[in-house]
Formats: structure tokens, C-alpha cells, sequence
């Protein structure tokens, strides 16, 4: 509710606070690299640098070519909410100057620490000793003595959940509008302010929904998981395909600025690649329930689509139709009431 509350003050408020969430984050990261470069390289007096540690016994791809394949969908899953920096171009000043130096500075400080996270840790603690039920970096700092920090860390990791739903229900909000604006959702949900209030707190309810459910049937969540890891490839598949096709029909934009280079050849790679990492989903036990449920959603979703398209093209018909002039109905049917008696006459005539 708190999370609701704060969304709804609209997107500079919600700015600040995800500002204040993701520095706390990105904090507790950097403190855990450097935490690790002291254990690898032996800064402190009498420390002994653990070196190579585990790495050096680690085999070269240890889960193998299917193991990576899987593992994607997660990989991918920890970059969630970073299409809200598009989103929030409806409410930024100076949108043309801010978004994209927004997502040039999250793509590279992003990227950045999660490989140097991902170097660190690997010579902390072996992989078989990861699961996913203890944080790896929680894991790998309580084998080597420093207990202390677990009970932060998850503070932290409890923030970093909370920020993730943020972003959620924040793009989730404005996506209904935008459905509602094209008559593809209920129009109770239509909203015309600048914070769509209804929209946000529709999501904010299916998502205490989704979690009521996840504590009453704990298999239920896992389904929940990796059906959200679905929905969130299907998503950026949709906007990757999107940008093609707009991009195909209608060129640059206006002032010339294209901001994917390399088009076609990176929006065609990074959208098979999205394809690709959905199939080999399987490929990691408990994510092949995702796959066919969020296949079956997309089923669903998609005669539900066609069900209000066809529905809508009546109405118009009918609209249309209705708004034909009477005298040129009128004329129109009497022309056909002439033709058809002519015809009678030319086929007595015939007989005759």
C-alpha cells in the first residue's frame, strides 16, 4: 500500500524515491566488491589473499551449453523495469536530452557492476554451492567469516524487490492508459490526468492478488516467476518488433536522430535472441510451467484481442451505417425495388 501511495504522487516524487532505493542498492554492491578485492587480493594486515580461490577449480562451464541457455531468462530478469525510462518520457522535462542520457548512464553502470559482481564472486564460493534459496553474495560472504553483513545485505535485497515492483507497477499503469485511450480495456479504467490513478492502482491490486495467492499455494509462485520472466521477454519481443516495423514504414525521426544504430541488423539480433532464450527455457527444471503458461496467456489474450476487434469493427459498421441521409436510403431502395421489377417484365417477355 505504501508502494501505491508513492507511485501516485506521480513521477518526480517516484523519482526521488526510486533514486534514494537504487543508491542504497548500488551501494551495498560496490561495498561487496569491495569487501571481495580485499578477501581475493589479501589487503589487510595479516590477511592471507585467497587469490584464484574456488575459481581455480571450477570446471569451464559448468552447467554446459544448456546450463547458459537457461540461465538467460534470470540474467535477463535482474535488468526488469528498464523499459520505465521510455515510459517516463510522458512526464520528464526535456525528454529528447534527458532519456537518452539516462539510458546510456544505466546501461553502462548497470552492465558494468554485474560483471565486476559476477568476477568477484566466483572466487568466493563454489557454484555448487549456490541455490536459490540464500543470496549468492549473503552465501559467499558467510563461508568466509563475515556473517555480519548477511542480515544488511538482505535489507538490502528486500529494497531492490521493492524497487522492481515500483518500476512494475509504474509502467503497468501508464500501459493501461494507453490500452484504455485505444478501446482495448474496460473504460472504467480510463484516466486523463497526468498520473493514471486508475490504471496504477488496478495493477497494484492484481499484484497483492498474485502475492495472496504465492503465500496460500507455494507452487503457485514458481508458476508466478517464471510466467513474469515470460511476460517480461514477450514485452520487450513486442517493443523490439514495434520499433521495426515503425522504424520500416516511416524512417528516422523528423529532426534525423536514430538512436538504434546498426539498424536492422541489431533490432533483428536482439529480437531473435529474445526468441531464442524464451525456447531454452525448459532447459532449467521449473521455468518449462512458465513457458506454457505464459504461452497460454498469450493464447487467451489474443482471442480475447480478436474477439473486441471484430466487436468493434460491427460497431462501427453499424455506426456508419446509421449515419447514412433517409432520403438516400429511401432513393437507394427504391432503385432497387425498379430494377428487380424490370427484370420481371424482360423474363415474361422471354417466355412469351
Amino acid at each position: 500500500m505504501a508502494l501505491l501511495y508513492s507511485i501516485l504522487l506521480g513521477v518526480e516524487k517516484l523519482g526521488k524515491i526510486e533514486s534514494f532505493l537504487s543508491s542504497v542498492k548500488i551501494f551495498m554492491i560496490i561495498f561487496f566488491i569491495l569487501t571481495a578485492f580485499v578477501l581475493i587480493f589479501g589487503v589487510l594486515p595479516r590477511a592471507n589473499p585467497i587469490g584464484l580461490g574456488e575459481l581455480a577449480n571450477e570446471p569451464f562451464m559448468a552447467g554446459g551449453i544448456s546450463g547458459i541457455a537457461g540461465s538467460m531468462l534470470l540474467v535477463i530478469f535482474a535488468y526488469a523495469g528498464f523499459e520505465v525510462i521510455g515510459l517516463a518520457a510522458s512526464e520528464a522535462e526535456n525528454p529528447r536530452e534527458t532519456i537518452p542520457k539516462a539510458i546510456r548512464y544505466t546501461v553502462f553502470s548497470l552492465v558494468g557492476l554485474y560483471v565486476i559482481y559476477a568476477a568477484v564472486i566466483l572466487p568466493l564460493i563454489p557454484t555448487s554451492a549456490l541455490n536459490e534459496n540464500v543470496s549468492p553474495i549473503v552465501a559467499s560472504l558467510d563461508r568466509w567469516g563475515i556473517t555480519w553483513a548477511g542480515s544488511v545485505l538482505n535489507l538490502v535485497l528486500i529494497s531492490a524487490i521493492l524497487l522492481a515492483m515500483m518500476a512494475a507497477i509504474f509502467g503497468l499503469g501508464r500501459m493501461i492508459r494507453s490500452l484504455t485511450d485505444e478501446g482495448y480495456a474496460p473504460r472504467w479504467l480510463k484516466d486523463t490526468k497526468d498520473v493514471p490513478y486508475r490504471g496504477i492502482l488496478f495493477s497494484g491490486m492484481a499484484m497483492l492478488v498474485g502475492l495472496s495467492f504465492g503465500l496460500l499455494f507455494p507452487r503457485v509462485y514458481l508458476v508466478l516467476i517464471s510466467t513474469g520472466g515470460f511476460s517480461l521477454f514477450f514485452t520487450y519481443g513486442i517493443i523490439m518488433a514495434t520499433h521495426i516495423r515503425f522504424r520500416q514504414r516511416n524512417g528516422c525521426p523528423p529532426d534525423g536522430i536514430c538512436q538504434m544504430r546498426g539498424f536492422p541488423y541489431t533490432s533483428w539480433i536482439t529480437l531473435i535472441s529474445m526468441i531464442v532464450v524464451l525456447v531454452c527455457m525448459p532447459l532449467i527444471p521449473g521455468q518449462g510451467v512458465g513457458l506454457f503458461a505464459g504461452l497460454a496467456m498469450v493464447a487467451m489474450f489474443s482471442l480475447i484481442y480478436l474477439g473486441l476487434s471484430f466487436q468493434l469493427r460491427a460497431r462501427a459498421r453499424g455506426q456508419a451505417i446509421a449515419k447514412i441521409p433517409p432520403s438516400f436510403s429511401t432513393e437507394f431502395a427504391a432503385g432497387r425495388r425498379t430494377i428487380r421489377k424490370r427484370k420481371g417484365k424482360t423474363k415474361r417477355c422471354l417466355s412469351r
